[in-house]
Parts: structure tokens; sequence; C-alpha cells
């Protein structure tokens, strides 16, 4: 009799994932962002294509384990692997690990393309090559135009060539909790600024780059910022970046304080804005 979990895939996916089938196995990334299960041989070739893609930083120490998903506490709404379709992917309640799901990938590619001096949707197509098509238990090598987040970046990128979105430059806080972009003059402006004042040691190692902030994993949210009105910032789904916990501290690094009434703080800030506008608002 097939163990409760193996069931559940059977009611979800049908016979095609032979969920009763041959030995299952797992791996997770070293991000813990979810679990990969399914039959040993199909992963190990799954797990042997991800350490060889421009994905291999989060699966450095990510190795094959006999058993099911349900063993790590991965328990939550198994879903069929876009890049390995003969897989299903489970993943836990840590909001975290949701969090770093599509963030993690989009950040790696970003890291990859910058190590090998490519631009970034060469190394999406990289990445693109790595899945299943439904013959790789046959040569190993076939390929399919599935991915990790390729596809949601197909779509980014379809939306703002729709829109006529002239994406600009971007770039990031040494954080990487936020995602500035707009025309290269403003980013510059708003860049020296931001190194000009309290909140230099933030952007220290930020550099500016011609990509924008939607392929680096930043779709969660997007506001214009009220320092430099030409500047829109951008937003992952991490709700640890939600906050101003490190301007704040940055603030108090610098003998200021950040909140309601902190007027010396807010004389500081809005000194460097563009028009009169209020980095304090945010970012």
């Amino acid at each position: 009799m097939c163990p409760w979990w193996q069931l559940v895939l059977v009611v979800a996916f049908g016979s095609r994932l032979c969920a009763c089938q041959g030995v299952q196995a797992f791996f997770i990334p070293d991000n813990h962002a979810y679990c990969l299960q399914g039959s040993k041989d199909y992963l190990l070739l799954a797990l042997a294509r991800l350490q060889s893609s421009p994905l291999s930083g989060q699966y450095t120490n990510a190795s094959l384990k006999e058993g099911s998903c349900s063993e790590r506490g991965y328990l939550y709404t198994p879903d069929e692997s876009a890049c390995f379709p003969q897989a299903v992917v489970w993943k836990d309640w840590d909001k975290k690990h949701a969090a770093l799901w599509s963030l993690g990938e989009f950040q790696e590619v970003y890291h990859y393309a910058q190590q090998q001096g490519m631009e970034v949707a060469e190394a999406i197509a990289q990445m693109d090559a790595l899945c299943d098509d439904g013959t790789m238990m046959e040569d190993g090598e076939a390929a399919a135009p599935a991915s990790f987040a390729g596809d949601a970046l197909a779509t980014s990128l379809g939306s703002a060539a729709a829109a006529g979105d002239e994406p600009g430059v971007s770039f990031m806080p040494d954080s990487r909790a936020c995602c500035l972009q707009g025309p290269k003059d403003a980013v510059s402006f708003a860049l020296v600024r931001l190194r000009a004042s309290p909140l230099a040691a933030l952007y220290e190692h930020a550099q500016i780059v011609d990509t924008p902030c939607n392929h680096l994993g930043f779709q969660h949210d997007r506001l214009d910022s009220a320092c430099f009105p030409r500047v829109s910032i951008h937003f992952d789904s991490d709700p640890e970046h939600q906050g101003a916990a490190g301007l704040s501290a940055e603030l108090e690094r610098h003998g200021l304080s950040y909140g309601a009434g902190a007027s010396e703080a807010s004389s500081v800030m809005e000194a460097l804005c563009d028009a009169g506008g209020s980095i304090l608002a945010r970012w």
C-alpha cells in the first residue's frame, strides 16, 4: 500500500508521476526554500543539471536522499515541477522560505551573469536549457522551454514592453532590501547623494547596473521615491525587507534619531533630496 503522501500525488497529478513506483528520493536546495521529490534515478539527473547550471550556488551542499519530503517537514501544497515534470515540489510553512522560492533564483542568475560577464538574458537561457522536455531519462541532455524562474522573467519583460516602459538602470543597497530604478542620470544623482548622507554605509558597495529591478527578483511592490521623483523603489517579498530597520540603525549610528518628531534627522536627510522630497518617507 502507498504511503499517504504518495496517495496525495496520485489524486493531485494522476498516474503520470508513477507516484507508487520506483524508489522515491528528494533533495533540498541550500536555502531550504522547497523540497523536490521523485524517483531516485530521475532526481539524480535533475540535481546534476542544477549543480552545473547558473543556479549551482543554491545546490552546493544539496544531496539526494531516499525517502519523502514530508520526512523533512515539507508538507504544504505539492506542485508538479515546471522544470522537471516527473518530480513534485513540496513547501513548508516558513514565510522566509516562501520569499526565497523565486527571489533566490533571480539573485543567483544575476550573480552568475556578473561573474561570467554576460547579459542576464543569456544566463536565463542557460538556465532554461537545464529543464526536461520528457526525454531526460533517455539521453540526459534534452531541454525544454520551461524553467524555474525564466517564465516569470519573460512575463515581466513582455509586460514592460507592452506598456512601453523604459526600465532604465538600477542599484541596490548593500543589504539588498530594495532596488532603486530610473533613468541613468536620475539614478546616478540619487546614489551620489545617498553616499554623501548619514546612510552612506548602506550603499558602500552599491553599483549601477543596466538591469531592471524586476529582473533581479524585486517584483513584490513598487513605490515612487518621495526623495528622488524620477526614481522608483522596488521590493521583494522577504518580510525582513519590508521595514526600515537598516535605515533606523544607520541614522542612530550617526547620532540622529529616526521616527515621529525626529526633526534633526528629517532636516539632514531632506537636504539630500531632489525638489524637496523626503527620503524618510521610504528610502
